[in-house]
């Protein structure tokens, strides 16, 4: 899988994308169908947790600071309710992600 195969796209006012999504196995994993969302532990700022979607490989819920558990729910939450609104927008905070300058 290449970027150049990621489609986008804009349908009223909303950006869409197609992708191609390969899935590896994991050991000692439950399968992403019955586990799509996890937690993963990140460190900056100091200790924090955001909910972690296994099947687009990004962060869609954060940052919880301290409390484990309180992410351990909301993940819980977005497995058991496919209706689950997801806040996409700590991404690029809690990786601390370094943007390179945009070249036209």
């Amino acid at each position: 899988m290449k970027t150049s195969d990621q489609k986008f796209y804009e349908v009223n006012r909303h950006l869409k994308a197609e992708i191609d999504v390969y899935i590896t196995r994991e050991d000692n994993a439950p399968s992403i169908k019955e586990c799509r969302h996890a937690v993963l532990q990140i460190k900056n700022k100091g200790n924090g947790y955001v909910v972690y979607d296994r099947l687009l490989c990004r962060i869609v819920n954060g940052v919880y600071y301290g409390s484990r558990e309180q992410a351990l729910e909301c993940a819980q939450s977005y497995n058991e309710y496919a209706d689950s609104p997801q806040d996409m927008s700590p991404n690029g905070l809690a990786l601390g992600l370094f943007y390179p300058t945009v070249r036209n």
